[in-house]
């Protein structure tokens, strides 16, 4: 029968410093079968835990037990010993009957005429012979060298899953020597293949988790591979990595309204789709009615959604406003003068009914709706890159990475040279920048500073409660009002903030090789190849593509057949 233990040590607590270099020398050598042996020392992480009973926490490693080495010295026998001799007493009784192997090891001569008549019989190791150890470890069966670690998969089994979809959490457990860290790879039968996620992770106790790994690509036969300095691989089972779903529905009939257009979908507070094509925007209702219909030019620069409204400018000031009531304008916006003639736009911004655009050339424009006369309200010589309101108060963030607040008791703030977007929220102005997240006074102008623990930034995606931002690598982290990181993900490389909730819990992305995939709470779970899909601010309600057309459709369907 299969004993737990491999070894039982017996010492006196005095003698405790060399029982335990008994123990790790122990630890160095290999069973019969390459593992390491596993020895019971009481005050040893695998002993006996807090609050367990240790007489009956002895009693029972004593059973399980194949060999005991008892530590004879005069400390041992001393009558202010029970346990000792309790043990040993145990141990001679259960060598008789379960076969339990005794090996004691003479630390001091000068007890020899302690041992008791009974275990007189059975040849001791004196620790003053030159090569003591040795003869131990072969008397119990071992070898010297330290196996190598152990490596196991011990997450969720994976029998197949989907292109670009987040992987069920996978574990690794190591045994044996722990190593620092787990590095994991994925192989077909063809060879090594890529995957997208943090593929290598420090240990935590004994376990390494990897939460965000997906694959960009199907493949019939594909598993993980787990190595470690020191330790034998671990593989997972074949699984298979499947091509995206592609819901099938004819443009006419069904359960869920078709819009008649392609292009990225924008929800316009909940109740109106707007749809940006190659060559023209629209605005339908949320029953595929067409509201507003408009020609837009060829290279986009920004991208305004409003309550009720959707723009878009191009490089050169060229601004198209559509609205829910059917207005429709296309304004071309002024350069200031032969000095500073740049017309492209920095930012757009509604406030309210209103449409604020922003120019590099330093004039901020207000566009009422259905109105074809801009009015400057304001104009910075630095320029202007990003555009909020807060509290009615006009909040700048100017071409030379200094955010100003407009009016008398203004102020101004130098941030860094890049910012990617401000945003008032929960009353205070979020700026983002390439390294850093800002948190603005609206008051006094005071900043408070984030570093997130990402890369370079390169996209910014505002919420409610806070602000989602990106790194090249597909990295991002979701960052609250108070500038705490509440959240982190993994993408695809190159992985583009298209749209989010309310929350930024639940996410649009966009991937370089041109699919579009859903995360919820940092996991995506729904991917899509045929083009782009739009979420309502509440998450109710996702808009994909299907046919020539795109589909509304509540998110907890999304990807079925009606």
């Amino acid at each position: 029968m299969t004993k737990k233990w491999d070894v039982f040590l017996s010492y006196a607590r005095e003698e405790s410093l060399t029982a335990n270099r008994l123990y790790d020398k122990l630890l160095g050598c290999s069973t019969a079968d390459g593992r390491r042996p596993v020895v019971f020392l009481d005050t040893s992480r695998d002993g006996i835990a807090p609050g367990d009973k240790w007489t009956s926490s002895l009693a029972e490693a004593l059973q399980e037990s194949r060999c005991f080495i008892p530590l004879y010295s005069p400390l041992y026998f001393e009558d202010s010993k029970p346990i000792c001799k309790w043990e040993l007493d145990e141990a001679f009784d259960l060598s008789m009957t379960s076969g339990l192997k005794i090996i004691p090891v003479l630390l001091d001569p000068a007890c020899k005429d302690l041992v008791p008549h009974k275990l007189n019989r059975v040849q001791w190791q004196d620790t003053n012979d030159p090569d003591w150890f040795d003869r131990i470890r072969e008397a119990l069966g071992l070898t010297s060298g330290r196996p190598p670690g152990l490596l196991r998969f011990t997450g969720a089994v994976i029998t197949r899953t989907t292109v670009n979809l987040t992987l069920p959490e996978v574990v690794v457990e190591a045994e044996g020597d722990t190593p620092v860290e787990i590095e994991l790879s994925a192989r077909s039968p063809a060879g090594e293949v890529p995957f997208t996620g943090t593929a290598r992770r420090s240990l935590y106790g004994r376990t390494a988790t990897f939460p965000d790994l997906s694959f960009p690509a199907p493949y019939d036969q594909v598993r993980l591979i787990a190595r470690a300095p020191g330790c034998a691989e671990a593989t997972t089972g074949w699984f298979s990595v499947d091509p995206p779903d592609r819901p099938r529905r004819a443009l006419t009939g069904g359960a869920h309204p078709v819009l008649d257009g392609t292009g990225q979908p924008y929800f316009l507070g909940g109740r109106a789709v707007a749809l940006l094509g190659a060559t023209e925007a629209v605005v339908y209702d949320l029953t595929g009615q067409v509201l507003a219909r408009s020609p837009v030019p060829a290279r986009i620069k920004n991208v305004a959604v409003g309550e009720e409204s959707f723009a878009v400018a191009d490089w050169s000031g060229l601004v198209v406003r559509l609205d829910t009531d059917g207005g429709a304008v296309t304004v071309d916006l002024p350069g200031e003068s032969t000095l500073n003639p740049l017309r492209a736009p920095g930012a757009l911004l509604f406030d309210g009914a209103e449409l604020l655009a922003g120019m590099w050339n330093g004039a901020v424009h207000r566009l009422p709706a259905g109105s074809t006369e801009p009015s400057r309200v304001a104009f910075f010589p630095e320029g202007v890159q990003t555009l909020a309101r807060l509290d009615g108060r006009l909040l700048v963030g100017r071409l030379d990475g200094t955010v100003q607040c407009f009016g008398p008791d203004g102020w101004e703030h130098r941030l860094e040279p890049v910012l990617l977007g401000c945003r008032a929220v929960r009353g205070r102005l979020l700026a983002v920048g390439e390294r850093q997240v800002h948190r603005v006074d609206p008051v006094t102008g005071d900043v408070v500073e984030l570093s997130p623990p990402i890369g370079t930034h390169v996209g910014a995606l505002f919420t409610e409660e806070g602000v989602v931002v990106i790194d090249a690598d597909g990295r991002g982290v979701l960052i609250d009002h108070e500038l705490s990181v509440r959240r982190g993900f993994q993408g695809h490389r190159g992985a583009r903030l298209v749209a989010g909730d309310r929350t930024g819990r639940i996410l649009i992305l966009s991937y370089p090789e041109g699919a579009h995939v859903l995360m919820e709470d940092g996991r995506v779970v729904y991917t899509c190849d045929t083009g782009p899909l739009g979420i309502s601010p509440d998450a109710s309600l996702i808009a994909e593509p299907v046919g020539a057309g795109v589909r509304i459709v509540p998110r907890r369907e999304l990807g079925t057949t009606p």
